[in-house]
């Protein structure tokens, strides 16, 4: 089945925010898991979202996306980005004030070219407003529970996203990796599964159930405010799940509907939420999950691409990938003295500015790739 191609009998409700953005609601008639909800925030993260659309009837729950059809479109530009008011936003990254400016000003180190917000205030506003609304679909609010007859059930919200190989992996949260700091242990790594293929949680018992199912797991406990969702759960107390594996982009049109524009682990992102919701989610319900799937590690990995297919790029074996080796913004090709004057987060008031009703952290001045 191609990635959002539902059948007409499962609804969509598209709730429409600011600037094109949507926010996209896909949902099981009789819900049968209605605690359930996937998370897909960005747009060119082709397997996350085919992952989600083919677990959706065998699992239950929910579907919330964002969305910017004309950004797709254009087939240009940073396309997992929001585009509002002619400036770029992460989407996972629009829950706080403080978390908007990180964006702006990580998408400006990376895409110089990109233009700045006219009106920094406006700005944070408009993206409140989507975030608000989002956090809404998502439940996120203020018992964070579901009631299912006559019992409340906890909300339980995994985010389903992918990686390049090479790059940012479960290796980034080991000592001395990039993302050490925001790790509230050392990363549980298996040698039998792919270090781009990994699982973040914001709970300690969580994290200590898949690291006994001998799941790649990190445990993350961010002090910084990045503006995710991941923070967001973490403040709330949510069983929140982030779910990573590899992505691997075929050609550069990777906003695209096409099928043969992406390739990667999509078993084993459908295999380790299945073991998720079947042996550690507070309130687990058996599922039609085949022995086989049970360990992520026992999916066969996609086929390599072809000496013919010269867009792809080699991925590196298991021993190949960088241990705890930083990550770097790729380098700009304007001078130092020219680069764009970083945004100050402490021109926004979160009073003023942040509609989400999520508390806001300091904001730290380091750089860094928070999920």
């Amino acid at each position: 089945m191609q990635a959002g191609n539902l059948p007409e009998s499962l609804p969509q409700k598209v709730l429409v925010s600011i600037s094109g953005v949507q926010v996209v609601v896909t949902e099981l008639p009789d819900n049968p898991r209605p605690n359930l909800v996937y998370f897909l925030p960005h747009q060119d993260e082709r397997i996350a979202r085919e992952a989600a659309y083919q677990l959706l009837p065998e699992t239950g729950g929910k579907i919330v996306e964002i969305r910017q059809p004309e950004v797709v479109a254009r087939k240009s530009g940073p396309c997992r980005n929001l585009l509002l008011g002619g400036t770029w936003l992460d989407p996972n990254q629009m829950f706080t004030s403080g978390g908007v400016v990180y964006s702006i000003n990580k998408i400006l180190t990376r895409h110089p070219e990109s233009p700045r917000p006219g009106d920094l205030f406006q700005f944070v506003s408009e993206a409140g407003t989507v975030s608000a609304l989002a956090l809404n679909a998502l439940g996120i609010g203020s018992t964070n529970t579901v009631l299912i007859g006559t019992q409340r059930v906890p909300l339980t919200v995994i985010s389903l996203h992918n990686n390049t190989p090479g790059s940012f992996n479960i290796q980034s949260y080991a000592p001395g990796g990039s993302y050490a700091e925001d790790a509230g242990a050392p990363p549980f790594s298996s040698p039998s599964m792919d270090p781009d293929d990994f699982v973040l949680v914001t709970r300690r018992e969580d994290f200590e159930k898949l690291k006994a199912l001998g799941v790649n797991t990190v445990f993350e406990n961010i002090q910084r405010d990045n503006g995710g969702l991941s923070l967001v759960a973490k403040q709330q107390g949510l069983q929140y799940f982030n779910v990573e594996v590899q992505h691997r982009y075929n050609r550069p049109d990777t906003c695209t509907n096409s099928p043969k524009s992406y390739s990667g682990h999509l078993e084993q992102q459908m295999a380790l939420v299945r073991l998720i919701l079947n042996q550690v989610v507070v309130n687990p319900q058996t599922l039609a999950t085949p022995p086989e799937v049970t360990n992520p590690a026992a999916q066969p990995l996609p086929p390599s691409p072809t000496a013919a297919d010269d867009s792809a790029p080699t991925t590196a074996s298991p021993e190949q990938q960088p241990t705890a080796k930083p990550e770097q913004a790729p380098a700009s090709p304007i001078p130092a003295t020219t680069e764009p004057t970083p945004i100050d987060a402490k021109q926004v008031s979160p009073s003023q500015t942040d509609p989400a009703p999520v508390p806001t952290l300091p904001v730290s001045d380091k750089s860094y790739r928070p999920r």
